[in-house]
């Protein structure tokens, strides 16, 4: 299989240079996101055909990994979608939202707060959406749903090609249990609303993950006040020294038509 590594649409010669890619203040904190999701990716050919495998996909032999993927909406003024990782292939495309420690997202009306032109933002993403779907999508039922949901969930309507499924995947690295219920609900939410007959696939992945002592230092340091640890975090990175992530779960709540 060749897998072809991007940053924002730009090309890396691999794992190691993903790492540089990223500034250094995704580092500074060790409870981001992007740590579990890095380490996850280290062996990328393998973690594919996991995925495939997980999901009942066809295997393939080519594959793209853009991660902070960016779609711009399609109406109104706003911030373009920054995906974590966005799969892309012949037979499939498949957006990656990682979840470790991070609070809930805002919700679509509280994000709205009467902004005609979030309204029109938020119709351009539905417009996406409607691309998988048999009806209309009504923005109203998505008022309690978290605003990134709805765009990550849009830019892969974006990206996958004529013939092709779309997947949306969450991956949530050992939540606690009221946070993983909280994520599944919303999903499910999500996926009553696009309706029994939508293009899009839905799956949350849980992962499990083996925190090392170096890590748990970081932590720790964090705790107690410590800002600004980006430099021991790459390092960790590089090395492979601060976690192992593995796939313990996979929750599948729709797949595509």
């Amino acid at each position: 299989m060749r897998v072809n590594w991007l940053f924002k649409g730009r090309r890396l010669t691999g794992h190691e240079a993903l790492i540089g890619a990223y500034p250094e203040t995704e580092f500074n904190s060790p409870w981001r996101s992007t740590i579990p999701l890095i380490e996850y990716w280290r062996s990328p050919k393998e973690r594919v055909l996991e995925l495939t495998r997980a999901l009942g996909l066809v295997e393939v032999d080519r594959t793209g990994l853009d991660f902070e993927h960016m779609v711009s909406p399609p109406r109104g003024r706003g911030k373009a979608s920054h995906t974590d990782v966005m799969v892309t292939s012949p037979s499939f495309a498949m957006a990656i939202e990682a979840k470790w420690t991070e609070r809930k997202s805002q919700v679509i009306r509280d994000w709205l707060d009467g902004s005609t032109n979030k309204a029109e933002v938020l119709r351009g993403w539905c417009d996406l959406l409607e691309q998988r779907t048999n009806g209309g999508i009504d923005e109203d039922d998505l008022a309690a749903l978290p605003y990134q949901m709805i765009h990550r969930a849009a830019s892969v309507c974006h990206e996958a090609r004529v013939g092709s499924t779309a997947w949306l995947t969450y991956m949530v690295f050992q939540a606690d249990g009221n946070s993983l219920q909280d994520c599944l609900a919303d999903l499910q939410r999500f996926a009553q609303v696009l309706g029994p007959r939508s293009g899009l696939g839905i799956v949350l992945v849980e992962c499990g993950v083996a925190v090392s002592n170096t890590l748990k230092g970081l932590h720790a340091h964090w705790e107690n006040g410590a800002r600004e640890l980006a430099g021991p975090v790459r390092a960790g990175l590089s090395d492979g020294g601060l976690l192992d992530v593995a796939i313990s779960t996979v929750h599948h709540i729709a797949y595509p038509c």
